[in-house]
């Protein structure tokens, strides 16, 4: 547990890192996630500048058509 105030680095809590080193709060449309499927929860962690790895927690296994969006 951090017990003060002070900067941790790498510690930039739901930014982004863009790959020319910028960093912005990103825009991810779960608003829609439940347009496309059940989706009760979601993650997204990004690794490195490049990749970013995208976690999903659905209330049933996905259809097909569900999938492929």
């Amino acid at each position: 547990m951090l017990t003060d105030d002070r900067p941790r680095a790498g510690l930039h809590a739901n930014m982004i890192v863009k790959p020319d080193g910028t960093r912005h709060w990103p825009l991810t449309g779960y608003k829609q996630f439940r347009d496309i499927a059940p989706i009760r929860q979601y993650q997204f962690r990004q690794n490195t500048p490049d990749r970013i790895e995208v976690r999903l927690i659905a209330e049933r296994p996905l259809f097909r058509n569900e999938e492929s969006h």
